[in-house]
């Protein structure tokens, strides 16, 4: 990821209609999931939004957060409590058996990751029966100029991504797509940006109006209400998993 993307996401990522969706979402999930005394490893924690909501949900659990980028540790150290250092998730620095949830949120993409290395090592780590959960892009056809700045190195299908986890040993609890309502909206902003070339590629992460955000952020708000009640969507922009590490 381009050093200044850290940054952007820092300012805008507690309200952003993007990154406050997926925190909900996630958290909406682990409810009843997840004990409150369990140990909780965010692997690629980012700026730390995610890790800073988890210690709100779960104020008993032990959180460590790693990233292999600095500046992004900097960021996360103020705003969220726990153990947060540098580290690759291609190799955790962490003992065999040792989280009960990993999230690893938007991570396991990136070109800096081997996602099979890395797939391995979150299967070390976990505990038997651990969760891990898991928020990749989707649709190899969907790349936009974003996945240029973020340096995207793949993106995923369901079936890709269960094949991924279920080859290091995990059961899949849950694997679908999410993103789904604003699909049609993102497969036109595709494209259109194939249709007119960009001289130099930017980042999707802006700092939208107060009505674009809320619109937005109520647009994927009702899409993981519809996700509790058991719908499933076909397509979507991004795919979200819950494996579990099966007992030997």
């Amino acid at each position: 990821m381009e050093p200044e993307e850290y940054a952007l996401i820092s300012v805008v990522e507690s309200d952003h209609w993007w990154y406050k969706g997926l925190r909900n979402h996630v958290l909406m999930k682990l409810d009843g999931l997840v004990e409150t005394n369990a140990r909780i490893l965010d692997a690629g924690c980012g700026t730390g939004g995610i890790i800073a909501a988890i210690n709100d949900q779960f104020p008993e659990a032990e959180t460590i957060g790693i990233d292999i980028s600095p500046i992004a540790i900097g960021h996360a150290k103020v705003k969220a409590a726990g153990h947060i250092a540098q580290g690759s998730v291609n190799s955790l620095p962490f003992f065999d058996e040792t989280f009960d949830l990993i999230l690893s949120l938007d991570v396991i993409y990136h070109a800096a990751v081997d996602d099979r290395k890395s797939v391995q090592e979150l299967m070390r780590v976990a505990k038997p029966g651990g969760l891990v959960v898991i928020h990749v892009p989707a649709y190899e056809w969907l790349r936009s100029d974003h996945d240029i700045v973020v340096h995207t190195a793949r993106r995923y299908t369901v079936s890709r991504l269960r094949k991924l986890f279920g080859e290091a040993g995990f059961g899949s609890v849950e694997c679908g797509y999410r993103n789904s309502l604003l699909f049609p909206v993102m497969v036109a902003q595709r494209l259109l940006s194939k249709a007119i070339k960009s001289s130099s590629p930017r980042s999707a992460v802006v700092r939208h109006s107060k009505v674009t955000n809320t619109f937005l952020s109520i647009l994927v708000s009702t899409e993981s209400k519809l996700a509790r009640h058991g719908v499933r969507f076909s397509a979507g922009g991004s795919v979200f998993a819950i494996f579990r590490k099966t007992y030997s």
